[in-house]
């Protein structure tokens, strides 16, 4: 078994109020200042997100991209993009980004913690890493939407740490006591 380099998985979500993250390709919703703190709160640390939801979106600057895929015919086109077919190796791949320092984020050399991996999305994804996150980064959408796709509930062993206001949204911040070992994945 391979022992995957010292990483605390962080999970960043929008939802709704029925746990809906996306439809049709896109979420059912528009908030800039969700956006502005999502991508400020991501920025500069390595992230880990599906194809699908990785095809839907702009890039994001100054982050490490690993895609998980099942298509181990994608390669890198970019220094700052990297596919990965299992999500051991995307872990692996993401905690070598962060322990580079290059993609620290405001980790880098704060203390003994590890460098924080944001995981992005989207379902599937989200279901995969959410038993081995420390924490969860969820803007709670004020609004009830159709969607197609969802994110898990959060069980008992998840406890809120603290919750942000903001118009149409709240940015509420769980932790998880006992997070799965990565070296389960």
């Amino acid at each position: 078994m391979t022992m995957i380099p010292d990483t605390e998985l962080v999970l960043v979500v929008a939802a709704d109020e029925n746990n809906v993250i996306g439809l049709d390709g896109g979420v059912p919703w528009h908030y800039p200042e969700d956006v502005r703190q999502y991508k400020n709160r991501i920025a500069g640390h390595p992230i880990i997100l599906g194809r699908r939801t990785f095809e839907s979106m702009k890039p994001i600057p100054d982050c490490y991209t690993v895609v998980l895929t099942s298509d181990d015919r994608r390669s890198a086109d970019s220094e700052t993009v990297e596919y990965a077919t299992t999500p051991q190796i995307a872990v692996e791949a993401a905690a070598r980004a962060g322990a580079s320092g290059a993609f620290a984020g405001d980790s880098a050399g704060a203390d003994s913690s590890p460098p924080v991996t944001y995981v992005i999305g989207g379902e599937a994804v989200y279901d995969l890493f959410l038993p081995f996150a420390g924490r969860v980064f969820l803007s709670r959408i004020h609004e009830h939407n159709e969607g197609d796709r969802y994110f898990p509930d959060l069980g008992a062993e998840w406890t809120e740490l603290s919750r942000e206001p903001h118009d149409g949204f709240d940015v509420i911040e769980y932790e998880q006591a006992s997070p799965r070992p990565l070296d389960d994945l």
